[in-house]
């Protein structure tokens, strides 16, 4: 939330926020009825459901004139801007959104009785809304998924692409709208949609698991500390790959780049990466 000079409060609230989650009235949480008032899926995560219990709450700030996410207030500080901005891609994700007419679903907004003038302006993506001091174009921020399949894939017609972090995700472009049981429908850059599919299995998944080992060891006497290098090595020994074979994965991180075989140490002596690291594997064909 921003005052009317783009500051924001102390208090940021982010998409692992669960109070989108709690009961409304009877059984149906916040989000729940949220979606059921404006006919769109509004899941917990989203910064409208976060909003809509703040709001029915008392408790957006009464100086706040705008909501945003943290990628758009970070591009309107390095631009040094009182005003924020969003593109289709961030705006899906904050839910009430029409995938239609790429613009914040105006009636979903009425039924839910969020004043729209709460939302930043929807520029296309790639806007280019200010510079740095040193005169640097600063532009519209993009989604991360969007983002990771623009620069992961060679050909957005012809390519699936995975990625295994936290979750994990498997992303295909399409020209056109598709409603799919199953998958979410996301706003591309510069035209098109991408069709997503986000089961739990990721990072997040072995680490549950690493938790039962722990309070199953922890039951029966055994030591509480870190079990992940012991799961890897498992892992490995169970997975029966040859040296020097394997599925070739391609690492994207912050603090380094390279290729490994999974299911083999790198050269570096580092450990096995077994779902402990975000890695994406652009898959191509031709029709």
């Amino acid at each position: 939330m921003l005052t009317a000079k783009g500051t924001r409060f102390r208090r940021s609230i982010h998409g692992c926020n669960e109070r989108g989650s709690l009961p409304f009235g009877g059984a149906a949480s916040y989000a729940e009825h949220l979606s059921l008032l404006t006919a769109s899926p509004v899941s917990p995560g989203f910064g409208m459901a976060t909003h809509y219990y703040n709001t029915l709450q008392r408790m957006v700030p009464e100086k706040a004139v705008k909501l945003c996410t943290i990628a758009d207030f970070i591009a309107m500080k390095l631009c040094r801007a009182k005003e924020t901005a969003i593109d289709p891609t961030l705006a899906a994700s904050l839910g009430c959104f029409d995938l239609e007419t790429g613009e914040f679903d105006q009636a979903a907004l009425r039924a839910a009785r969020i004043d729209p003038s709460i939302l930043p302006s929807i520029q296309p993506t790639g806007t280019v809304i200010g510079q740095t001091e040193d005169g640097v174009p600063v532009a519209c921020a993009a989604g991360d998924n969007q983002a990771s399949f623009l620069g992961a894939v060679r050909d957005i017609e012809h390519s699936i692409l995975v990625n295994i972090g936290t979750g994990s995700q498997i992303s295909v472009f399409s020209n056109h709208l598709l409603q799919l049981e199953g998958l979410e429908v996301r706003p591309f850059p510069g035209g098109g949609y991408l069709l997503v599919g986000a089961p739990l299995g990721g990072g997040k998944a072995y680490a549950l698991l690493e938790r039962f080992f722990r309070d199953v060891c922890a039951v029966f006497g055994g030591s509480e500390g870190s079990l992940y290098e012991r799961m890897n090595a498992l892992a490995l020994t169970a997975a029966k790959v040859p040296p020097g074979e394997g599925l070739q994965v391609a690492i994207r991180s912050f603090l380094e780049r390279g290729r490994i075989r999974l299911g083999a140490e790198r050269s570096t002596g580092s450990q096995p990466i077994i779902l402990r690291r975000s890695i994406s594997l652009p898959v191509s064909w031709r029709a």
